[in-house]
């Protein structure tokens, strides 16, 4: 891994804890600058993005941003999730994983925009009720 990988790695993963979705950019980076292959790159994401949330874990359980009593089935969802997207992806070639995962960028981005502004008015509220 280069100095810039680890550069581009930093700011995919700042930009993730801000939400902004910097997982999705490191793939992108994955696959146009390091010419990776796309299901490499998600493999590589995923790893990324689990080793984020271990890490973040303790904090948000400590905070009460994450009740415990969701923590277990979450996982054990998340963990069946990843072994069924992992036989599946194996069933899907390059090109149309590539085009998936673009229609998802793209209309992930398109929730996140419509839906700014009930997300500040929540965050409001949350605050006005302390």
């Amino acid at each position: 891994m280069s100095l810039l990988d680890m550069a581009a790695a930093l700011v995919t993963a700042v930009l993730a804890g801000t939400g902004i979705g910097g997982g999705g950019l490191y793939v992108i980076w994955l696959t146009s600058v390091r010419s990776m292959a796309q299901s490499t790159a998600q493999c590589i994401n995923l790893l990324f993005f689990l080793s984020a949330a271990a890490a973040a874990l303790p904090f948000h359980v400590k905070s009460k941003r994450l009740p415990l009593k969701f923590i277990i089935p979450c996982a054990l969802l998340g963990t069946v999730g990843t072994l069924f997207g992992g036989n599946l992806r194996g069933m899907i070639d390059e090109n149309t994983l590539r085009m998936l995962f673009g229609i998802l960028l793209i209309l992930a981005g398109i929730r996140s925009f419509f839906a700014g502004n009930r997300q500040k008015t929540t965050k409001r509220e949350d605050v006005s009720r302390d």
